[in-house]
């Protein structure tokens, strides 16, 4: 239809440029010629412009599951910029929060879950949970609940957007830390695909690496606090782009009901 129109729009503008054409000197810079370009162009400024056949994008596969995460948020100025990312692809992840940046961030949480992505514990303040006594690792947890629960106490429809999962700093944990963590209702949650993004490295060979290590099943590791961290903007749209090229499902690796049971 759009083509139709252009090719009618074409010929009434010949027609124009014609009956023009007896009336005024073209000049040295193209007279009706330019006219009759800037005409066509107004038109496709309008968006009647031809259309190019695409190839539909890939349907997800339930089989290729993937989990991407992020740890160490929520920073008011990376984590929108990931959320706009995610939402260019609709895809969801889950976040692991410090408990200290939950304190201080709350509308960043509530961006987040409203997003549909979902919400877990990273500590408050990122210490090796490894180190501590139970009371320690109490508070460590417990604090961190509190005001990630907190952020969302003006919109309960997104209550259902916090886990129980529990992602213990540098990836250290003990069997006292899975005992306790269990005890207080907590899974343990952890990756087995780390883009290193944390190091600064670069987008493209961030890309690389991830492709070289992906399979279904990957828990993705990447942060959207802490640092500087463009690098992750940008090798994060890589990777969900590829993601989808593949046939991906993008899922939160947790949600309210549990983590998902992968095999790392």
């Amino acid at each position: 239809m759009k083509k139709a129109l252009v090719l009618i729009t074409f010929a009434i503008a010949l027609s124009l440029l014609s009956l023009g054409s007896a009336q005024a000197d073209p000049g040295p810079e193209g007279g009706n010629a330019q006219a009759l370009t800037a005409y066509i162009e107004s038109w496709t400024d309008l968006g009647v412009q031809d259309e190019t056949e695409t190839a539909p994008l890939p349907s997800a596969d339930p089989g290729k599951k993937v989990y991407i995460t992020f740890d160490d948020g929520p920073d008011p100025l990376w984590s929108p910029q990931v959320l706009a990312v995610l939402r260019k692809y609709n895809a969801h992840a889950t976040f692991f929060m410090i408990g200290r940046n939950a304190a201080s961030f709350p509308e960043t949480i509530v961006q987040i879950a409203s997003d549909g992505n979902t919400l877990a514990n990273h500590s408050y303040n990122h210490y090796d949970l490894t180190t501590l006594d139970a009371a320690s690792l109490s508070l460590e947890i417990g604090d961190t609940d509190y005001y990630i629960r907190s952020a969302l106490r003006n919109n309960p429809e997104l209550e259902g957007q916090v886990t129980r999962c529990l992602r213990p700093p540098y990836g250290q944990a003990n069997d006292f830390v899975y005992s306790y963590a269990g005890s207080m209702g907590y899974s343990i949650s952890m990756w087995n695909l780390d883009t290193r993004d944390w190091a600064g490295t670069d987008p493209h060979l961030v890309l690389s690496d991830f492709i070289s290590q992906l399979q279904p099943d990957r828990v993705v590791l990447m942060h959207d606090g802490g640092e500087n961290r463009q690098n992750t903007i940008e090798a994060l749209d890589l990777i969900l782009h590829e993601l989808i090229m593949q046939g991906y499902d993008i899922q939160p690796f947790c949600t309210a009901n549990g983590q998902a049971v992968i095999g790392y």
